[in-house]
């Protein structure tokens, strides 16, 4: 039977474990080929974009090996191809669903790759709104965690040009203030997040800075 161009590819985006250095340095050169023929045929053939997004989907969600490089394929892909991407909005859907089913150090990246694509569609950014709204206060930490990594990547992704995005902005900043009441892990990533929002973002200064202030306000116990 007549092998697809995607399975002739997978041997090569797959990242081999080498027996020595020069093993793993061909390994890498090898999987670098197959990422950039993959990027090549989703650009040229519309017919295969589908199968590819499955085939990155199902490496990322099942954890395959290298599983940061399927992250950073995807990455390169949204940043060359994002309107390709978008013509597969209910896969990119589908693939957000598994994001809170991932360990950190995956669904950090991972979040962080597919923020600008939801900054262009509005039902992608209502989704993982409401995903993680509902992980905020998951009974497991590292899917807090999640939830407050990805509504910081989506104040620092969004920039108040039009009032909508303020809204939104609003809206982010409603959500991670109930982040305050969490663990002092999670509460870190909240200070940190907001200090870059700060320092990006002029527009939300002032609604940082009466944020910060209120919780000083909360936590202060006069001697």
């Amino acid at each position: 039977r007549r092998r697809r161009p995607l399975q002739l590819l997978l041997p090569l985006v797959r990242l081999g474990a080498g027996g020595d250095d020069g093993g793993l340095v061909r390994a890498l050169r090898l999987a670098h080929l197959g990422h950039t023929l993959l990027i090549e045929l989703f650009a040229l053939h519309q017919m295969i974009r589908a199968e590819a997004i499955d085939l990155i989907s199902a490496r990322i969600v099942s954890r395959a090996d290298s599983v940061h490089r399927w992250v950073a394929l995807l990455g390169a892909l949204v940043r060359s191809q994002p309107s390709g991407l978008l013509e597969l909005t209910h896969k990119l859907r589908a693939l957000v669903e598994h994001v809170l089913e991932l360990p950190l150090s995956v669904a950090r990246p991972l979040l962080a790759t597919l923020i600008p694509l939801h900054a262009q569609r509005p039902e992608l950014r209502e989704q993982l709104v409401l995903l993680l709204r509902k992980a905020m206060f998951h009974r497991e930490e590292e899917i807090r965690l999640t939830a407050v990594h990805g509504f910081m990547l989506l104040l620092h992704a969004s920039d108040g040009a039009t009032d909508a995005d303020s809204h939104i902005q609003l809206e982010l900043l409603g959500f991670v203030r109930r982040a305050f009441t969490q663990q002092a892990k999670i509460r870190v990533v909240l200070y940190e997040g907001l200090v870059a929002a700060y320092a990006m973002q002029p527009s939300l200064r002032e609604l940082i800075l009466d944020l910060l202030g209120r919780q000083l306000r909360a936590m202060y116990v006069p001697v």
